[in-house]
């Protein structure tokens, strides 16, 4: 139950982590994670907008806040150990729909992540 509404909400959390990735502005270099300030920036700001989508959704009103919570900084902590200087950098200018599409596999990757540790299977 939990699994499903989650996933069921998914996409507007992905609509949140796109725009705080367009957000970030710094000189990066390409390669690693981002890392320093601007990974603490990265996971208050997809943090923030992960909890506040997924507590707005009516799907979620049965899902404790801490399980909210807890997903959302999975999903923001896994998703910031995939995503580069280069991602954040390619993706300037860039639509909402096309910020999505070019981050999905790795936000799907730090879905079924945090997904398995909700369920019990990490």
């Amino acid at each position: 139950m939990v699994r499903r509404t989650l996933v069921g909400v998914a996409l507007l959390a992905a609509i949140a982590l796109g725009v705080s990735i367009w957000k970030f502005n710094a000189d990066r270099e390409s390669g690693p994670p981002i890392s320093g300030e601007t990974r603490a920036g990265f996971l208050k700001s997809a943090v923030g907008g992960c909890v506040a989508l997924q507590k707005a959704s009516p799907a979620n009103a049965e899902i404790p806040a801490e399980t909210i919570t807890s997903y959302c900084e999975c999903y923001a902590d896994t998703l910031a150990g995939r995503v580069t200087a280069s991602d954040i950098d390619s993706l300037r200018g860039k639509s909402t729909a096309e910020m999505q599409a070019a981050m999905r596999p790795k936000m799907a990757a730090s879905e079924q992540v945090c997904l398995s540790k909700l369920d019990g299977k990490d």
